[in-house]
C-alpha cells in the first residue's frame, strides 16, 4: 500500500531517526480512503520528554495523561503521542478503522482487522471498554458515520446504547464541538433523528422531555418530538429547492448547527403553554416563552457562545410571526416593518425555521414564504437607499422641545412606521404628522 508522506513531515521527523515511531489513527485511515488529510498522528516508542528535546519547535502540550504534543508544520497538524508499545496504543483507541499503524517504511500493522472493517464500511470499537473509557466517542461514532457514509456493528450500537447515559458527564463544550463536525457532513442533519432513535436525544436535551409523548392533533407526526426533528430535517429540504434566496442558503451555511438547533427547539414549551378552548388546541406565546428559557438552556446543556445564544433565541422567539402574517388579511407594510426590525440580522433563520415548521406539520412546500421574504426586503432596500428620510429622536426633540426619555423611542417608531405604511419619503411630513398625534395626546 503506497502512502505517501509529505517532504516537511519527513524532515521534522528526523530528529527522531533513532527511535521507533509510526504513523496512526485518521491520517493513516484518511490516507487509505484517499480522504483529504487535515492533520497528522505519530506514535513514538520513547520517553516523553526525549522526544519533546529532540524536535524543533515549542509544541502544545494537549493530554499530560496520554503525553499529547501538537506541533504545526507548514499549516499542517501534527499530533505526536508516546507509549511504551504499539499494541497498547492502538488498543486504547476508539475504534478499529482508527487503530491501523505504518511504521516509517511503511510496514503495516492491524492487529484489530481496522483494515477490513474499512473496506465494508463498518464502525467497530476495539475492545469493550471503549466508549466507557471516554464517553464522547459516543458521539465521535456518529460523526464517522456521516462523514465517512459508514455503518455501525452489532457490538458498537449494542456498547453506544450500555454506555450513552454517561453522556450527561461529558463536558458540554466537547459535546458542543462534536455537533458542530457532525452537521457539517452531508447528511448531518439525520442526526438528531438518530439520537432519539438510539435513546440519547434525551440525555443531551433533558428539557425536550414533555415533548416526547405530547400528542398534537395537527402534526402529521402525532408527537411533539417526532414534529422538531422532521422540522430539522425539512431544512434541507428547503435548502435544496429550486428558487429559494440565495441569502438563505448563505445564512444557512454560516450557522447551520445555530439552524437546526432552532428547528429542534422551536416549539419545546408547547407543552408548557397548552390549554383547550372551543374544543380547540391552544399554545399562546410558546415562541416567545420558547425563545426567553432557551437562554439558560443553551447555557447550561451546550455551553453556546453568545452569539448563538442570541440567534436561535431570536428565530425561536419570532418564528411564529410569518405564518400570522401569511394568514392575515390586509397586511400593511407595517407589519413587515415590524418582522424585519424583531428579527434583525437573523430575518433569514426566523423564515427557514418557520417555512421547516410548515413543512414538518403539513407537508406543504409553501412558496408563500419566499414571496413575503421578498417583499419584506424590498422594504429594506427603501430604508438602506433612504427613499424614506426616517426621523431621529435629534428631529424629535428639536422640533417638538420634548427631553430625552421613553417617549422619544415611542414617537421615533410611530413616525417611521407611519412613513412606510404611507409610502412617505419627506421627514417634514413625517413630523407633522407626529404634531397631530401629540396633540390629541
Amino acid at each position: 500500500m503506497d502512502i505517501k508522506i509529505p517532504e516537511d513531515i519527513k524532515t521534522f521527523l528526523k530528529p527522531l531517526k533513532d527511535f521507533d515511531y509510526y504513523f496512526v489513527g485518521g491520517f493513516v485511515r484518511d490516507k487509505i480512503l484517499k480522504r483529504k488529510i487535515k492533520d497528522i498522528d505519530i506514535l513514538v516508542i520513547e520517553d516523553f520528554d526525549k522526544v519533546i528535546k529532540r524536535l524543533y519547535g515549542n509544541p502544545i502540550i494537549l493530554n499530560e495523561r496520554f503525553k499529547t504534543a501538537r506541533y504545526f508544520i507548514n499549516g499542517k497538524q501534527v499530533d505526536i503521542n508516546v507509549s511504551d508499545s504499539l499494541y497498547t496504543d492502538l488498543k486504547r483507541r476508539d475504534f478499529t478503522i482508527n487503530s491501523i499503524a505504518f511504521s516509517r517504511n511503511m510496514e503495516i500493522f492491524d492487529p484489530f482487522n481496522g483494515l477490513k472493517d474499512l473496506k465494508k464500511g463498518v464502525i467497530k470499537i476495539t475492545n469493550k471498554d471503549s466508549l466507557k473509557d471516554d464517553s464522547l466517542r459516543i458521539l465521535r461514532a456518529y460523526r464517522f458515520k456521516y462523514i465517512l457514509n459508514f455503518k455501525f456493528s452489532k457490538d458498537t450500537l449494542k456498547s453506544i446504547k450500555e454506555n450513552r447515559s454517561l453522556l450527561k458527564d461529558v463536558a458540554k463544550e466537547r459535546i458542543l464541538n462534536e455537533l458542530e463536525m457532525i452537521v457539517e457532513s452531508e447528511k448531518g442533519y439525520r442526526i438528531f433523528r438518530d439520537l432519539k432513535n438510539d435513546g440519547i436525544l434525551l440525555i443531551l436535551f433533558p428539557f425536550l422531555k414533555n415533548s416526547e409523548k405530547f400528542f398534537h392533533k395537527k402534526y402529521r407526526s402525532n408527537y411533539l418530538l417526532n414534529h422538531l426533528i422532521n422540522t430539522v430535517e425539512a431544512i434541507d429540504t428547503i435548502i435544496n429547492q429550486k428558487g429559494i434566496p440565495s441569502s438563505w442558503k448563505k445564512y444557512y451555511m454560516n450557522y447551520k448547527l445555530d439552524i437546526y438547533l432552532s428547528a429542534l427547539f422551536h416549539d419545546f414549551e408547547k407543552p408548557e403553554c397548552f390549554k383547550v378552548i372551543n374544543g380547540k388546541q391552544t399554545f399562546f406565546n410558546h415562541d416567545i416563552l420558547g425563545g426567553d428559557k432557551i437562554k439558560l438552556l443553551l447555557k447550561s446543556q451546550l455551553k453556546i457562545s453568545n452569539e448563538s445564544e442570541k440567534r436561535i433565541s431570536t428565530i425561536i422567539e419570532n418564528h411564529m410571526r410569518p405564518h400570522f402574517l401569511l394568514n392575515s388579511k390586509n397586511v400593511t407594510d407595517k407589519g413587515y416593518f415590524k418582522l424585519l426590525r424583531d428579527c434583525g440580522n437573523d430575518f433569514e433563520g426566523v423564515m427557514l425555521v418557520s417555512m421547516a415548521d410548515k413543512i414538518s406539520s403539513e407537508g406543504v412546500i409553501d412558496t408563500r414564504y419566499i414571496n413575503l421574504y421578498k417583499k419584506t426586503m424590498k422594504i429594506k432596500r427603501k430604508i438602506e437607499t433612504k427613499r424614506i428620510e426616517f426621523i431621529t429622536g435629534k428631529d424629535i426633540i428639536e422640533k417638538f422641545k420634548l427631553s430625552p426619555g421613553p417617549l422619544i423611542g415611542k414617537l421615533i417608531e410611530k413616525g417611521n412606521l407611519f412613513a412606510i405604511e404611507n409610502n412617505i419619503s419627506e421627514k417634514e411630513k413625517i413630523l407633522n404628522y407626529l404634531e397631530d398625534y401629540l396633540k390629541k395626546l
